[in-house]
């Protein structure tokens, strides 16, 4: 008899999108090779991105696989939990944020820095389309769309007091009806 897990796996390699998967490491890696390219000829500091971009690569494959193994169903039910823990880190960039080129919009995080703002849009998306989705919410009453411009305005405010104009300027565009 096979253990539990060796189902769930199984399970999730039927359901396995591998086009897709094969697609992914594709551009993965020849945006590796392209930064390695431009570090050789260029030299100095730049001669290491590559190792920096492969770090990266692994540890967003290793999120994409796990987010793999969670059902879409159950996923949708944590939207939520991801939207507040973005506007908490959109929060966190007005008091703790670092300048960068000008821009109070980067978290340091186990040696590097992240833009909050880069999260907040695609967990604003799923929990707007986790709320869309609701049966309690008709969308066909103008009302019932008051929580979703409250969802919008929320992160585009947090990113709006952020003095990063390009990205001022992108969100208005992104949510321009």
């Amino acid at each position: 008899m096979l253990p539990r897990y060796w189902y769930e796996i199984k399970d999730l390699l039927r359901r396995m999108d591998f086009f897709q998967l094969a697609f992914i490491l594709v551009l993965l890696a020849v945006g590796c090779l392209a930064i390695y390219s431009t570090g050789q000829q260029t030299g100095g500091n730049f001669a290491t991105f590559w190792l920096r971009q492969l770090n990266f690569i692994f540890m967003g494959l290793g999120i994409y696989f796990l987010v793999s193994l969670l059902h879409y169903r159950k996923l949708g039910r944590l939207a939520w939990v991801f939207y507040l823990f973005s506007l908490m880190l959109l929060l966190l960039v007005l008091f703790a944020g670092h300048t960068i080129n000008h821009s109070k919009s980067w978290l340091p995080v186990f040696g590097t820095t992240i833009q909050p703002a880069e999260f907040a849009k695609p967990a604003m998306l799923f929990f707007l389309a986790w709320l869309a989705s609701r049966p309690s919410l008709r969308l066909q009453r103008v009302w019932n769309l008051i929580p979703l411009v409250m969802v919008l305005i929320l992160p585009v405010v947090l990113i709006g007091l952020q003095p990063d104009w390009a990205r001022r300027w992108f969100s208005a565009l992104l949510h321009w009806p």
